[in-house]
C-alpha cells in the first residue's frame, strides 16, 4: 500500500514536471525573442517590398512561432499561406516564403515574361517557356517567337501549353537556348526569328530573318543543336539567303540558295 502511494507521488511529480517544462518551453517560443526583425527580399523583387507585405499580412515585431503556426509549418519553417497569396498572381513563380533564421524570413520568386506565342482563332496568346498563357491579343508582339501548328480546343488565362501538345516543350528548350546564346555572345539571333512551323515527324521549320529556312529533328539533342545553329548563324554574311538542313547530316552547315 506505501509502496504504491509513492509510486503514484512519483508519476504526479513527474508530470507536474514535464509540464512546467513544456509551459517554460512555450512561454519562450511565443516571447519576444522571436519577433520577426528581419526580411530578406530577393534583389530582383526588391521594388515589390511594400507591396508583398501589405498582400501577406506579414509585419514587423509580429512572432514568428505564431505566424508559422497560423500560416505554415512549424517544422519547416514555410508560410505556406503567403505563398499561396502571392501564387494568385499568375506572373510569379518558384515562390518561396520561409524562415531563414530566429528572427528572419525570406521571400524570394521569379517573374514569367511572355516569350512565344501561338495562334486561336483570332487571338494572339502569349506564354512563357513553362507554357502558361499569360494573356491573349488580336496583335502580333515583335518581341514573340511565333509558333505555327498548334491547335487547341479552348484557352484560358493560366492554360499550361505544354499539356496540349508534346512538341512545345522542345521548342521551349530551343527558343531558351537560343535567348541563352545570344546573352553570352553578344547577338541578337533571337530578335530575327519571326515563326517556327511544326512539322511532321516531330520536325520543325525556322524562318530566320525572312531569309534563311533552318530544318530541325527535335527528338535528337535540341539544346546541341540551337548552339550549332546559332554559331552558323552568327557567322554568315548578314544579306545571303538559304538553308540549313539538320536532318540530313551529323554536321549541318549552311547551304545558300541557288
Amino acid at each position: 500500500m506505501w509502496y504504491n502511494s509513492a509510486m503514484k507521488v512519483r508519476r504526479l511529480k513527474s508530470v507536474l514536471i514535464i509540464l512546467f517544462l513544456v509551459s517554460v518551453l512555450l512561454v519562450y517560443l511565443f516571447s519576444p525573442s522571436f519577433e520577426l526583425k528581419k526580411i530578406l527580399f530577393d534583389e530582383q523583387i526588391q521594388n515589390d517590398a511594400q507591396i508583398i507585405m501589405e498582400q501577406t499580412k506579414i509585419r514587423y515585431g509580429d512572432n514568428l512561432n505564431t505566424m508559422l503556426i497560423k500560416q505554415g509549418n512549424l517544422f519547416t519553417g514555410h508560410l505556406t499561406k503567403a505563398e499561396e497569396i502571392l501564387s494568385s498572381d499568375i506572373y510569379k513563380k518558384q515562390i518561396v516564403v520561409n524562415r531563414t533564421g530566429k528572427n528572419d524570413i525570406e521571400i524570394s520568386y521569379s517573374r514569367r515574361k511572355p516569350v512565344i506565342c501561338i495562334l486561336y482563332d483570332e487571338y494572339y496568346l502569349y506564354c512563357d517557356y513553362d507554357g502558361v498563357v499569360l494573356y491573349a491579343s488580336k496583335l502580333k508582339e515583335e518581341n514573340s517567337i511565333y509558333i505555327e501548328d498548334i491547335e487547341l480546343n479552348c484557352f484560358y488565362i493560366g492554360l499550361d501549353i505544354s499539356t496540349c501538345t508534346y512538341m512545345f516543350e522542345p521548342v521551349s528548350v530551343l527558343c531558351y537556348e537560343i535567348e541563352k546564346y545570344d546573352k553570352e555572345n553578344f547577338t541578337a539571333i533571337r530578335a530575327l526569328i519571326s515563326n517556327i512551323e511544326l512539322k511532321d515527324n516531330n520536325r520543325i521549320s525556322i524562318k530566320y530573318d525572312k531569309r534563311i529556312e533552318i530544318v530541325m529533328d527535335m527528338t535528337k539533342d535540341v539544346r546541341y543543336s540551337a548552339n550549332v545553329m546559332c554559331n552558323i548563324l552568327s557567322q554568315i554574311n548578314q544579306t545571303v539567303k538559304g538553308y540549313i538542313d539538320f536532318t540530313i547530316s551529323k554536321t549541318p552547315y549552311f547551304t545558300p540558295e541557288s
